[in-house]
């Protein structure tokens, strides 16, 4: 997922890509031709194992097709670079048939290109963050966290067009997973030269690209040998824009298709949400305290906490209305989603000072509330510590490098700490099990009850999708009962759509498939 399922990062910079459509309808029968236009406000590597931000990723979705992808009408899972695949009767190994496809250059896409791509992201030498995708598979440790071996001895390319995954543990989400855009094939000029993915890679995917990318901009021509269907767009082009506001001029003045809608915008009234409107995004900020430290170690203290939070003041007054008050762990428009499943993330602060008062009396512990140094988010802390002082607890803010932000979390020494979640692919995992359950490298806030775990485990081991969700949400409702991450909003994205545009839909990943998209 899109800087690593689960990477912190500074919420403000450059997470809230708002989404409206002002016209993405249907627009009558699609024609191919012309030239797509958008405006992006990051555009970073290229290189599927490195690329994040949202210019980066969206160009990274064209370039290249993973064995699986989510529909962007249906939301359901469907095939893309694989044509079908099998579960073995115990949920340990998965058989991928592949469609047949070539690569940018030519080049037939086989099992070997999969594996390639799914040992080089994994590896501890790459660095990635996408790597947390291919947690459950044989060798994952070994290669990912012990950096003792350089390939996954789960991934076998039997033959030319069959790839066998092998796991350590059942594992039915991982279909979803593997539609994470990073986890497409690696061509083998691509491998022989990784450089080359930095300035112009050879993907599989419904879009090459035309020429080498410049520092602002990235220009795409569709390809039409790749495994699904072709586009109808003839080209595509990406600019870097990192003035919103100069973006969203350019928007209403017809010079971009595609923009960010500026918060300002929507404050005032300027952006209309039309057919596509808010929709949700798959990521969602927390605070988690430290079970490690007496301080928190009473259920009834980190329960008044939450009662004592007012998200939608935060909602409204930091994020500008662009954000919605979480009420869960999993974030609206994953699945598995249930509204209002959190009874204690919600504003009581009379029902706080009763549980502050049964937990330590009138001698609560004074509290450190540890965030990342970006002026958006010590704006939330700051609404937290006044919330806190309103139910007789005291506490003090400390501020926090995004680069130094993991390893301090590592060490132990955090107190309520900020925590930022997303994802590239709508699976509850990563929102439970990732960050809460017993023995995940992301688990940072100490959290361990056998009765979560194995919810966990029997939702990851069972193959009806509605049963497997249902567990994902007794999982979920589980942890409010000792409260070791406190939701505070859900994102969501609102962009600007030309009338031209049609056939565009933003996922929850905030990218868009431009195969599906035409001109009229």
């Amino acid at each position: 997922m899109r800087r690593r399922r689960g990477a912190l990062t500074a919420w403000g910079i450059a997470l809230a890509l708002l989404f409206s459509a002002c016209h993405n309808g249907s627009g009558g029968t699609p024609v191919r031709g012309g030239t797509l236009r958008v405006s992006v406000r990051d555009l970073g590597s290229l290189d599927p194992a490195a690329a994040s931000g949202r210019g980066a990723l969206l160009v990274v979705e064209q370039l290249f097709d993973p064995l699986t992808r989510v529909d962007g009408k249906s939301g359901k899972l469907v095939p893309d670079a694989a044509a079908s695949w099998t579960r073995a009767p115990n949920g340990l190994s998965w058989t991928f048939t592949l469609a047949k496809a070539t690569f940018h250059d030519g080049t037939p896409v086989t099992a070997t290109d999969f594996k390639a791509a799914f040992d080089r992201v994994t590896r501890k030498s790459t660095g990635s963050e996408r790597a947390f995708q291919l947690e459950a598979v044989k060798g994952f440790r070994a290669v990912k966290i012990d950096g003792t071996q350089q390939s996954l001895a789960g991934v076998v390319a039997v033959n030319p067009t069959t790839l066998r995954i092998d796991l350590d543990r059942p594992f039915d989400e991982l279909p979803v997973y593997l539609a994470d855009p990073a986890l497409g094939p690696l061509a083998k000029s691509m491998a022989a030269n990784p450089a080359l993915l930095q300035q112009q890679p050879i993907g599989n995917g419904p879009f090459k690209m035309a020429k080498p990318r410049t520092a602002n901009q990235v220009v795409l021509d569709r390809f039409d040998g790749r495994a699904g269907r072709s586009g109808y767009l003839d080209r595509l082009e990406v600019d870097l824009q990192g003035d919103s506001n100069q973006a969203w001029h350019d928007f209403l003045a017809k010079r971009t298709d595609v923009a960010e809608v500026p918060t300002d915008a929507l404050s005032s009234g300027r952006a209309k949400a039309g057919e596509g409107g808010f929709t949700a995004y798959w990521a969602a900020l927390y605070y988690g305290p430290n079970l490690h430290s007496p301080k928190f170690a009473k259920p009834a203290f980190r329960q008044a906490i939450s009662l004592a939070i007012d998200r939608k003041r935060i909602a409204q007054i930091v994020y500008g209305g662009t954000k919605e008050p979480a009420s869960g762990l999993i974030p609206r428009g994953v699945r598995g989603f249930a509204p209002n499943v959190c009874s204690v993330c919600v504003l009581d602060q009379d029902r706080a000072r009763q549980l502050v008062q049964q937990a330590y009396g009138s001698k609560p512990p004074v509290i450190v509330v540890d965030h990342l140094d970006d002026v958006t988010q010590k704006a939330v802390a700051e609404e937290i510590v006044r919330d806190l002082k309103a139910v007789g607890v005291n506490s003090s803010l400390r501020a926090h490098k995004s680069k130094d932000y993991l390893a301090f979390l590592q060490s132990g020494q955090d107190e309520l700490a900020e925590y930022g979640w997303l994802t590239e692919v709508p699976s509850p995992d990563g929102f439970l099990a990732q960050q809460l359950r017993t023995g995940s490298v992301n688990n940072h806030t100490g959290y361990s009850t056998l009765t979560f775990d194995r919810l966990i485990d029997q939702a990851r081991a069972t193959p009806d999708e509605a049963a497997r969700l249902s567990l994902y949400r007794q999982a979920e409702a589980r942890s409010f009962d000792l409260m070791p991450l406190i939701p505070i909003v859900f994102f969501r994205n609102h962009v600007g759509v030309a009338d031209r545009v049609h056939g565009l839909r933003v996922d929850g990943a905030g990218l868009f498939d431009a195969a599906a998209v035409w001109i009229h």
